[in-house]
């Protein structure tokens, strides 16, 4: 009888302290949340001393093919930290409104024209597009 309560005593303690942590929302054990993650064209979008540069392959086929991906690029955001993206066109005019949040919320992705809003090769399709630019806002900067 004695071994029975020198148990209980412990697993007692042991169950208050895991409902404790059942309480306690995920989120606070990650401080600073899930690292942000930019896509373009399903492609991350490697973050470095303030460019960020991307490299795309695009379907095999005929111009038309070709044009057309370029004209439906989708750019993505997954963001839990507040983080927004703005997308930028050669001129350095906002395209729309800024990416906010995760890509399971409609402002997390955009379909953006790359064939129209960017430098380019002139009479062909094949060469290095330019002159797009991403602005990231931290959370409160």
């Amino acid at each position: 009888m004695n071994k029975s309560k020198f148990l209980k005593r412990p697993l007692a303690a042991l169950l208050a302290i895991l409902m404790v942590v059942a309480l306690v929302p995920m989120s606070a054990f990650a401080a600073a949340g899930d690292p942000d993650v930019i896509k373009v064209g399903g492609v991350e979008v490697k973050l470095g001393d303030g460019t960020a540069t991307v490299g795309l392959t695009l379907p095999s086929g005929t111009s038309g093919i070709v044009e057309n991906t370029l004209k439906a690029l989708q750019f993505e955001l997954r963001s839990d930290n507040g983080t927004t993206v703005g997308i930028l066109d050669k001129d350095g005019k906002m395209i729309g409104t800024s990416l906010l949040g995760r890509p399971d919320i409609s402002t997390a992705k955009k379909t953006v024209n790359v064939w129209e809003k960017s430098n380019h090769p002139t009479d062909t399709l094949w060469g290095d597009y330019t002159g797009m630019k991403l602005r990231v806002t931290e959370k409160g900067k």
